[in-house]
Formats: structure tokens, C-alpha cells, sequence
């Protein structure tokens, strides 16, 4: 199954509704080490090929997560809302920012929220507010031999 993350965040950066927020702040994985927020990360683990009795189908079905970063819960909310508003859209499509990812639907979960709370100096600490959804991503993928 191959990680769709590059994909779907080439489309998601592709939407002002997301790039007016973030710019260009959507990270593989995890955060950098002083990230300016608001921001996002996105990771792929998981999912599943769809087989028939005569073999796979060309779906696939692999989980993506993608968490929210901000200073403030309502920028965290915006974030998450504005990403959420843009993966809506990409059921039964092919993302134009790709051209070739078909996407047949996508289930979005609503993971809540988390309060990270880093030690910035002896006296202060760093605050980030999270959203994290998870996303059960179906789309079309040349099946293997």
C-alpha cells in the first residue's frame, strides 16, 4: 500500500482555505524542533487492501492522522476546521493537485484535543493546543502481483 501523506498534503497546501493558515507548514510525521504554529503534521499507519475471490481489488484503505497545532484552542479549532473542510470535498474524486489519485471516500474521525506542554527556559513554558482527526482514506491503487 503506498503513503498517500504526500498527496493529500500537495492538495491540502493547494487550498486557501488551509495555506492562509499554515503557509506551507505541513509537516511528515512530527514537528520541527521550534515550529512556528499554527501548523500540522500528517502520518499514514495502518489500513487494509480489499480483496474479492479472484484478488485484489485496486482499493485500499489506509489510515491517516493528522494533528492541529496552534497557541490557542480556537486556532487549533480554525485549523482544524479549515482541514477538515478540504478533505470533505475529495470523496469520490481525483485530487487535482495530483491528477492521478482517485479518492473514493474518506471517513473523517474526530480525535479530540491535547495540551502539550514543552519547558521553554527555567521560567517559561511553550503551550500547543491540538486537534487530531483520523482519516480512513478508500481510494484506488494498482494492485499487486
Amino acid at each position: 500500500m503506498a503513503d498517500i501523506t504526500k498527496d493529500l498534503r500537495t492538495h491540502l497546501l493547494s487550498k486557501a482555505a488551509v495555506s492562509t493558515l499554515v503557509g506551507t507548514r505541513i509537516y511528515p510525521d512530527m514537528l520541527p524542533v521550534t515550529p512556528t504554529l499554527p501548523a500540522c503534521t500528517i502520518a499514514s499507519g495502518g489500513g487494509e487492501d480489499f480483496f474479492h475471490l479472484s484478488g485484489q481489488t485496486g482499493m485500499v484503505d489506509p489510515v491517516v492522522m493528522i494533528d492541529c497545532y496552534a497557541t490557542t484552542r480556537s486556532a487549533a479549532n480554525a485549523l482544524y476546521d479549515a482541514v477538515r473542510g478540504v478533505v470533505k470535498q475529495i470523496g469520490r474524486t481525483t485530487i487535482p493537485s495530483t491528477g492521478t489519485l482517485f479518492i473514493n471516500s474518506a471517513t473523517i474521525f474526530d480525535r479530540g484535543y491535547r495540551v502539550d506542554k514543552e519547558k521553554a527556559d527555567a521560567d517559561r513554558y511553550t503551550i500547543r493546543y491540538i486537534r487530531t482527526m483520523e482519516i480512513d482514506v478508500v481510494h484506488a491503487e494498482t494492485p499487486t502481483t
